[in-house]
């Protein structure tokens, strides 16, 4: 990708290898990926935009030459970057690099290596490009997400204060546009704060808390909540975590998932999930009442269900797909 575009090549700056499987968290085979690919634009600031996201502003008066190229492919009128032009600029980007690998059918690209042929097709995933790789019976999907990343001496005053911040002093920002319960007139102009570099520190080391995770996520699965991310439930953990001390997720597994469930609940329930980082984004907002009420009342009755037995086989019940 950097011998392909001179644009990536000046601004990447790494790659930070994310989502539940480098997390520890993944409850499923290993065969999803997020690799994060941070890049550092000169000269752009963010500023508050709405909850949980901002707006990133490039110098309307700069001369660095890297800075003239992003505001000329990016910037609504010369100062705000959009997060549709990004989007389609990493797009070209991914397609060039792949370009020389087109397989005859021209829907796939083949690449041989030692001896064996990797199929890979790529697909629009969000702010992500998508390549699913398909190599003998295996099928790989890694998500490659853009992130501009910013230091820590940049960190938005709206937010709270970085709480690991002697290991991780910078943040990044996903060219993803806020859901549709933001009523605004340009929601491209909004790019998604992101910290997983952080997050990963807050949940690390914590006794019961990343396997409470994991049995929230099996029974998300099983009573088919879709609509419940597993962000949602990382961020119902890192919240709670905030609440409760050591000694709250070094008792027995069984007994700290009952009063994790139970919370989980009650969030559902007053249908509010307060984003980590800023507590006036409710990541919840999105979804209808009706369809709440419904998550809340089938998962209200695992917990009731799980509270009146101890025989295994009822409890592993509670956690097979229906």
């Amino acid at each position: 990708m950097k011998s392909v575009d001179e644009l990536f090549n000046e601004t990447y700056e790494r790659v930070f290898y994310g989502g539940s499987y480098y997390d520890g968290v993944r409850i499923k085979e290993p065969d999803e990926f997020d690799l994060c690919l941070l890049l550092r634009f000169p000269e752009c600031k963010v500023s508050w935009g709405i909850p949980g996201h901002v707006m990133v502003k490039v110098n309307p008066d700069t001369h660095n030459s890297t800075s003239l190229k992003i505001r000329e492919l990016f910037a609504y009128k010369g100062k705000f970057l959009l997060t549709s032009k990004f989007n389609s600029w990493f797009k070209s980007v991914v397609h060039k690099a792949l370009r020389d690998y087109k397989s005859p059918n021209q829907k796939e690209y083949s690449i041989a290596i030692n001896q064996n042929k990797l199929k890979i097709t790529v697909h629009d995933h969000g702010p992500a490009e998508n390549l699913v790789i398909r190599v003998h019976n295996i099928t790989i999907n890694i998500d490659l997400v853009p992130c501009i990343l910013f230091p820590g001496e940049d960190w938005p005053e709206f937010i709270i204060k970085n709480p690991v911040r002697s290991k991780v002093d910078s943040f990044s920002v996903a060219a993803k546009s806020p859901k549709r319960q933001y009523d605004i007139k340009k929601p491209t102009r909004y790019w998604r704060l992101s910290f997983q570099e952080q997050e990963r520190y807050i949940l690390e080391d914590k006794g019961c808390l990343k396997p409470c995770l994991k049995f929230l996520k099996l029974l998300r699965d099983s009573l088919h909540h879709d609509q419940i991310a597993s962000y949602y439930l990382k961020t119902f953990m890192m919240n709670l975590n905030k609440e409760k001390d050591d000694i709250f997720w070094k008792r027995s597994l069984s007994e700290v998932f009952m009063d994790v469930l139970e919370e989980y609940v009650e969030v559902l329930e007053e249908r509010t999930l307060k984003y980590h980082w800023d507590g006036k984004y409710n990541i919840l907002s999105h979804i209808t009442q009706q369809q709440l009420e419904s998550i809340a009342g089938s998962t209200r009755r695992i917990f009731n269900k799980l509270m009146d037995t101890n025989d295994p086989d009822v409890i592993l019940d509670c956690f097979r797909n229906r």
